[in-house]
């Protein structure tokens, strides 16, 4: 039925495309005739002066009226004026030819164009590539919604409102990738929009952080700022959402116990020190690390956890502190700035209030920086920071006027944000702008898993897509660019004529070894919904630098001496749960392996199991 359908369908295409050719030469022709009649009265109108039109007009009454009274044609013209007409009439039959020629050659090319591009192959449904940007940003301003002021690469319209539902930014280190991010903070910076970005290697710092408006957030930087947590979580579901960031899921089990006790553990900590003069971050964590156990659990003795740091439990509250110690100990590297006098306390929530609803025609932007020599020890906070900050956006009041920009460069090389799929899809709702790069779709699978991977690519619906090196990566750009379905005509000689025979067919719209050659600064953007795949060449610009991209404040670290022992001596403790430690191998292994610049291994051989007899500890 399918394979009748298709040549009905075929021959159904084949007719109309006889009748639109006979249609189309037939108006060509008369269209043709038109002109020709046109120019030729134009011309003679021009040639014969106002006397010989006089003398011609007599002429031709005298003629007729010799004819009314005699019924005789015997009758002549006047020698001189009929020699002069038939010069005339010569001359504007051979003139008018030229703009007859000239329209009919216009005619004709528009119409071998148009049959060129329909006569073969008929796409009757899925995606396709643009025959350039020009096409792509017609289509878009003649769009029911129209165009959006932002623009991708400077001259890329996006449809209205899609910077709202995400940009998904994928390709191998050095393809251009950072280009087109600057490019979009270009667009960002001339409408004055508020930004947080994540900038792993601090590359886009040094060209457009301004000191006098926009705060950074890196513990070890000069310019951090003083953050204050429980200025960010005033409630006890505010500081439980701070453990979810900081205290990422287990990647090694699907036991969830040791990860949710760690997380209960802190928030009713941290909550307990809401009220005290001299809390502190450092104090936070020395009471999590390295006072007693009993201390511990006399400090938690009203609060729902008491029971996970019972002193008779030594395993169970052993582990919990273990998994506390591996995760939190990047706050120790916050020690010395709330006594720096010149910085306040400072509130992620409250900036990003701040912006949202400030009248000011340029917004501060919020950068989150890291640096690779240190990222290892920092990556927790780093993600708690970016978490808060999502989370932030979350508790705006919906509005479609305002937009709050979040990019995440380097996504992968963050441990797991909790819930990411549904935060990504959840704040386009309050103005939120997300836009996720990553080197391979593989790492972010790895790290979040296929469903939640999917569900995260499935909510940011614009995607530019930059050369993959690897066939995995590229196959899977490929599938994820789409394929459509087409009708195409085959022609087969015969003995006496040439018959045509239809025949449906999928293909795919870019394939992988497209992807796989594509040049650097060159990539394909697809918008959601019937707007073709734009293939996109970047001009590369060389910046001015703005400022260094990272000064280092000066630490105490002996004051974090006492704090180091406690880490040591939790995470070498023997009294602890086997299976805990498997799985906290297991994660470290995952995040160690999805840093990396190319995931070597194809995706269906991506699978991180526990090792429960045989693993290495690298702190």
């Amino acid at each position: 039925m399918d394979k009748l359908k298709s040549l009905a369908i075929g021959n159904k295409i084949n007719s109309n495309n006889a009748k639109m050719k006979r249609k189309s030469t037939k108006q060509i022709i008369g269209m043709s005739i038109f002109v020709y009649i046109l120019a030729f009265i134009v011309v003679m109108a021009v040639l014969i002066s106002k006397n010989e039109y006089i003398a011609i007009k007599n002429e031709l009454d005298n003629s007729l009226l010799y004819f009314l009274r005699n019924f005789d044609f015997n009758f002549s013209f006047n020698s001189y004026l009929t020699s002069t007409i038939v010069h005339q009439l010569f001359i504007a039959s051979i003139v008018s030819i030229l703009p007859t020629v000239a329209f009919t050659y216009f005619k004709v090319k528009k119409a071998i164009e148009k049959g060129a591009k329909y006569a073969n192959d008929n796409i009757i449904s899925g995606t396709r590539l643009a025959k350039d940007i020009a096409e792509t940003n017609k289509i878009v301003k003649k769009s029911q919604l129209g165009a959006s002021d932002i623009k991708l690469c400077d001259s890329l319209y996006m449809p209205y409102l899609s910077e709202r539902q995400g940009i998904f930014i994928h390709g191998s280190t050095g393809t251009g990738k950072t280009q087109l991010l600057m490019k979009l903070l270009d667009e960002i910076s001339r409408v004055g929009d508020p930004v947080i970005i994540y900038d792993k290697e601090s590359t886009l710092k040094t060209y457009y952080f301004d000191e006098d408006t926009d705060v950074e957030l890196n513990p070890i930087s000069s310019l951090c700022a003083n953050w204050d947590m429980w200025e960010d979580a005033r409630t006890p579901m505010e500081l439980s959402s701070v453990a979810k960031f900081l205290i990422p899921e287990s990647q090694g089990s699907s036991n969830p116990f040791w990860v949710d006790s760690a997380r209960s553990v802190f928030t009713s900590l941290a909550w307990e020190m809401r009220n005290d003069k001299d809390r502190s971050i450092i104090k936070l964590l020395k009471s999590l690390i390295t006072i007693p156990t009993e201390e511990l659990s006399n400090m938690l003795s009203n609060t729902e956890t008491a029971m996970l740091v019972d002193r008779d439990n030594k395993v169970t509250s052993n582990t919990i502190r273990m998994v506390i110690a591996t995760y939190t100990k990047s706050l120790k590297f916050m020690v010395g700035l709330n006594e720096d006098k010149n910085k306040p306390p400072f509130s992620i929530n409250k900036w990003v209030h701040q912006q949202s609803n400030s009248i000011e025609k340029f917004k501060s932007w919020l950068w989150i920086t890291s640096r690779t020599t240190i990222h290892e020890d920092i990556r927790p906070l780093i993600t708690m920071w970016l978490g808060m900050a999502l989370k932030a956006i979350q508790s705006l009041q919906m509005n479609d006027n305002k937009r709050v920009w979040v990019i995440m460069d380097e996504a992968t090389s963050l441990n797991k944000l909790q819930s990411l799929s549904g935060v990504v899809a959840d704040i386009r709702k309050m103005g939120g702008c997300i836009v996720l790069g990553v080197q391979t779709y593989h790492q972010l699978k790895l790290i979040y898993g296929h469903d939640e991977a999917t569900a995260i690519t499935e909510n940011l619906n614009t995607t530019a897509y930059f050369r993959s090196n690897k066939p995995d990566p590229a196959e899977w750009v490929s599938r994820d660019l789409g394929e459509h379905r087409l009708i195409k005509t085959k022609e087969i000689a015969g003995e006496s004529s040439n018959s045509h025979n239809p025949e449906e067919m999928t293909r795919r719209t870019v394939y992988s070894g497209s992807i796989q050659t594509l040049p650097n600064l060159t990539c394909y953007i697809r918008f959601a919904g019937e707007y073709p795949i734009t293939r996109k060449k970047i001009k590369f610009i060389a910046r001015e630098v703005k400022c260094k991209s990272l000064i280092e404040r000066d630490i105490d670290y002996d004051a974090l001496k006492n704090i180091d022992a406690g880490i040591s001596s939790i995470l070498n403790s023997t009294n602890v749960s086997k299976e805990c430690v498997a799985d906290l191998r297991a994660t470290a292994k995952v995040y160690r392996e999805a840093e990396k610049e190319e995931l070597m291994k194809g995706e269906n051989q991506v699978e991180i199991k526990p090792e429960h007899n045989k693993v290495e500890w690298v702190e």
